[in-house]
């Protein structure tokens, strides 16, 4: 999973897609502790992941923007 992966939101804004796909690796006992050892909580790892973790891994956005204005 890309750190700059941009995914257009849902209808209310909310990053829907990447959380459905950041489930699959909220499996992976790999992956678990990969994110334990940089600091997310359980709290932030269950479910689709905590709104702190999609924000963190999930560059997301309209797809028509500029790289630039995604990172503001």
């Amino acid at each position: 999973m890309s750190p700059l992966s941009r995914v257009p939101g849902d209808e209310d804004g909310q990053p829907a897609p990447s959380r459905e796909h950041l489930h699959g690796h909220l499996q992976t006992p790999y992956n678990l502790a990969k994110f334990r050892r940089l600091g997310y909580t359980d709290d932030d790892l269950s479910g689709c992941g905590s709104n702190r973790l999609v924000d963190d891994l999930v560059f997301w956005g309209d797809p028509d923007m500029g790289p630039a204005e995604g990172l503001g």
